[in-house]
């Protein structure tokens, strides 16, 4: 990946929707909206080379969450190569492993043939409606699986 530029324009805008909303004191979120906010912190923190800092302690959980989320919006190999990472760290035994298992998983991360920026696009924009009405009757798994 060439120097990564930020998200794209419908993401940067459905994620100011979501934090402003959140601002506003809005709590009721959808599972879509929470799950694109957690695919573009984690997209993010790949892109910087920051997924260590990013995963932290709970690292296989995270993992799980996104792996989930990038399978439904239509990036099965990079889920594929999440599930194999959590693997991987789980026989990590120090910290010295743990931390050659997350600069692997970035690297592969960063040399992925899938254009993770569109794919999180189109989720971002199949949920905007959501973002500006908390009464929008699509069900939250069928958000998630557009």
């Amino acid at each position: 990946m060439s120097t990564w530029a930020g998200h794209l324009p419908i993401t940067r805008a459905r994620l100011f929707s979501i934090l402003e909303a959140a601002a506003m004191g809005r709590r009721d979120f959808s599972l879509a909206e929470r799950a694109l906010c957690t695919t573009c912190e984690f997209w993010a923190a790949v892109a910087a080379r920051r997924l260590g800092w990013y995963l932290g302690p709970p690292t296989a959980d995270r993992l799980r969450l996104v792996g989930t989320v990038l399978e439904a919006i239509g990036s099965p190999e990079t889920a594929r190569t999440l599930h194999e990472a959590r693997i991987d760290l789980a026989a990590a035994l120090t910290p010295r492993q743990r931390r050659l298992c997350v600069r692997l998983l970035e690297e592969r991360l960063l040399e992925s043939p899938d254009p993770m920026d569109a794919l999180i696009a189109r989720f971002a924009s199949d949920i905007g409606p959501s973002c500006n009405n908390p009464t929008d009757s699509r069900n939250s798994s069928e958000q998630i699986a557009h």
